[in-house]
C-alpha cells in the first residue's frame, strides 16, 4: 500500500513541476530602455512566456507608446496603454497612478489559449507560400565601414541550389516554402556604406522602424506583440 501511496505521489509532484517548467514565471528581473532623447532608464522584468511586462522598483508599470518614448503604464479595459506621464518626469505616487497595471485575467487566459493551441504554433512560422526577410546592415559610432560587397551577403541568404537561407527552407519544405532577403541600404557589388545619422536610427528604433504584428511576447511592449521577419548584419 505505502509502495502505490509513493509513487501516486511522485507522479502528482512530476505533473507539478512539469506545469511549472512551461509557465516560468519570473519577477524583478534587471533591464534598461533608453528613451529617444538618450535617456537610459533602469527597470525591471517580470511576467512570464505568456505575458511580460517593464516596472520601476515600486512596481509601477512601463510601457513604451507609439511616439517612441517611455511612459508610465495604466490599466485601461483589460490591455495596458501609457499614461500622460514619460518615466522619471514625475512621481508617480503623486500622480495618482496605481501599480503593477497589467492586463486582465481574461485577456492573459486569452493568450495562453492562442500561444497553446495548433493555430499558434503554425502561426510562428508560415510552412509555405512566399516570407520576405529584410536584411538590416548596422554600424555603430566607432566600427570601421563594411568592406564585404553585399554581393558575398546576398549569396548566403538568396543563392539557390547552394548553401543559403532560401535554398534550406525550400528544400526542407518540399519546394513549398520560399524565403527572400532584400537587403537595406542597397549597395548592389560595392561595400556598404553606411552613415552614423542612419545607423543610430535604425540602432535605437528598430522596434519603431519595424512594426511588431500580434503573436509572440517582447519586453518592449506590455500589451506584447510578435517581432517580423529582420536579419542584423
Amino acid at each position: 500500500m505505502k509502495k502505490y501511496l509513493f509513487r501516486f505521489l511522485l507522479l502528482i509532484i512530476l505533473t507539478a513541476s512539469f506545469s511549472i517548467a512551461r509557465a516560468a514565471y519570473f519577477r524583478f528581473m534587471p533591464y534598461t530602455v533608453q528613451q529617444p532623447g538618450g535617456e537610459v532608464i533602469s527597470c525591471f522584468v517580470s511576467g512570464d512566456e505568456y505575458f511580460n511586462w517593464l516596472h520601476d522598483a515600486a512596481g509601477y508599470t512601463i510601457i513604451q507608446a507609439p511616439d517612441g518614448y517611455y511612459y508610465y503604464g495604466i490599466e485601461n479595459n483589460g490591455l495596458v496603454i501609457p499614461s500622460s506621464y514619460k518615466v522619471n518626469t514625475v512621481n508617480p505616487s503623486d500622480a495618482g497612478l496605481d501599480k503593477w497595471a497589467k492586463i486582465s485575467t481574461e485577456n492573459y487566459l486569452k493568450k495562453k489559449a492562442f500561444m497553446n493551441s495548433p493555430a499558434a504554433k503554425s502561426a510562428k512560422g508560415p510552412q509555405t507560400g512566399t516570407l520576405n526577410n529584410i536584411v538590416i546592415y548596422i554600424r555603430f559610432s566607432d566600427d570601421t565601414e563594411f568592406t564585404v560587397t553585399r554581393a558575398s551577403y546576398d549569396n548566403k541568404f538568396n543563392a539557390p541550389g547552394s548553401v543559403s537561407l532560401y535554398n534550406y527552407f525550400k528544400e526542407v519544405s518540399y519546394n513549398q516554402l520560399s524565403i527572400v532577403s532584400t537587403h537595406y541600404p542597397v549597395a548592389h557589388s560595392q561595400p556598404i556604406y553606411l552613415s552614423r545619422t542612419l545607423t543610430r536610427v535604425v540602432i535605437t528604433s528598430p522596434i519603431t522602424l519595424l512594426q511588431i504584428p500580434m503573436g509572440m511576447p517582447t519586453t518592449m511592449n506590455a500589451n506584447s506583440g510578435n517581432i517580423p521577419c529582420w536579419s542584423m548584419q
